[in-house]
């Protein structure tokens, strides 16, 4: 805009020599219209800025990789001098930590109200909108008015769908019949139930579980927690750390996209499960039976800002020690130096490890102790078919 203000400006300076060195009447008509012009235009430019009226609507959710809608309404009568809106936004994504500067140009055109919009969404997680500034301009791009700022608005951006089969194992659970206990499940005492999370200060020192903070070397606290009954464990274990490379963010996405895609899959067959991540300062539970609940789940996912700093020891010492109702974990992660080994705290527990790697080219599927491995190169992850047995 402001190449266009320079122009005008050279082009008065220039009319202002051929005044001064001809002395032509011509020339000096010429110069005083071009000095009068800009004054009578913020005139009427500020006329028309009193009766304005902006607003602005954004699609409440998309998937990741298209395209969000913002339907910009901006209602003026018969448009005489005004041009054009410039708005500036600022878009945080929750989910990564991310805060991006765009600027949306919206002609203004005489008769119409709706001007649409895309902005790009290629990163899952809760988008804030905050407009930081509405700018009226003139028709000729000289002058320009600040209007009222636009009301903050939020969309949630969605993981990709991912091709998921689920197979059936030869020998599969038998659920225990009425009144038969079986080794670590979860019972109905509350006393029995409680989530983990870091210490903060002004927690009840009470509620601190010294064993467990005495192996991981960190204060955790102990709070109540609800009841668990399936026999599913999927635990989603992503860290974003302060300087992540652009490899990595796509490790996450792909990983993102397979546990909540592998829930949804799960969902749909009725297979009820838990899903379990590290978000912020402690680890989210949500028990998933029905679509409601898998979407309850699936905002939390995308509204919880990723973990910069958690200790991945304590998120696998919490399984153990709640002594966990399920018989069947699927432990998902972009983390390349898993060791198996840290799985044999779960006796009795069928482990299946999904590792998210970059330097592969396909889906490979081993056994490593017991473990059932399958390493998912990030490419295939939205392309393949990943089968997984339940």
């Amino acid at each position: 805009m402001k190449r266009y203000q320079c122009i005008y400006i050279i082009i008065i300076l220039l009319t202002g020599l051929m005044t001064f060195f001809s002395g032509n009447g011509l020339f000096l008509g010429l110069l005083v219209l071009e000095i009068v012009f800009p004054i009578v235009l913020n005139v009427l430019l500020h006329r028309e800025a009193k009766n304005i009226f902006v607003e602005w609507k954004i699609t409440n959710s998309c998937v990741e990789g298209e395209n969000l809608e913002a339907l910009i309404l901006a209602q003026i009568k018969k448009p005489l001098v005004a041009g054009s809106l410039t708005i500036s936004i600022e878009a945080k994504n929750h989910l990564f930590h991310e805060i991006n500067q765009q600027i949306l140009q919206i002609p203004i055109i005489y008769g119409q109200k709706n001007y649409r919009v895309e902005i790009p969404a290629d990163k899952c997680g809760k988008i804030s909108f905050c407009c930081k500034q509405v700018v009226l301009w003139d028709f000729f791009k000289l002058l320009k008015i600040s209007l009222p700022s636009l009301l903050n608005t939020f969309s949630i951006v969605y993981p990709q769908k991912i091709n998921c089969s689920l197979l059936q194992k030869e020998i599969s659970y038998i659920k225990p019949m009425e009144g038969q206990s079986v080794p670590y499940q979860k019972g109905n005492d509350r006393t029995e139930i409680y989530e983990l999370r870091e210490y903060k200060p002004g927690d009840d020192i009470r509620s601190i579980h010294w064993k467990l903070s005495s192996k991981i070397g960190n204060k955790i606290v102990r709070e109540s927690g609800s009841f668990t009954q399936s026999e599913r464990l999927i635990l989603l274990d992503v860290s974003l750390a302060k300087k992540t490379k652009g490899y990595e963010i796509d490790l996450i996405r792909a990983c993102i996209a397979t546990a909540t895609g592998f829930s949804q899959k799960l969902m749909k067959e009725n297979i009820s499960h838990c899903m379990k991540f590290p978000f912020k300062d402690r680890i989210y539970s949500v028990e998933i039976t029905d679509q409601a609940t898998f979407l309850q789940m699936l905002d939390m996912v995308m509204g919880t800002s990723l973990s910069e700093n958690y200790n991945r020891e304590s998120l696998l010492a919490s399984l153990q020690d709640e002594k966990t109702m399920f018989t069947k974990l699927y432990y998902i992660t972009t983390y390349e130096k898993v060791s198996i080994s840290d799985f044999r705290r779960f006796d009795g527990v069928e482990v299946t490890l999904i590792q998210i790697a970059q330097n592969y080219e396909k889906i490979r599927y081993v056994k490593q102790n017991g473990v059932d491995v399958i390493i998912v190169p990030v490419d295939s992850v939205f392309h393949d078919e990943l089968k997984i047995h339940v």
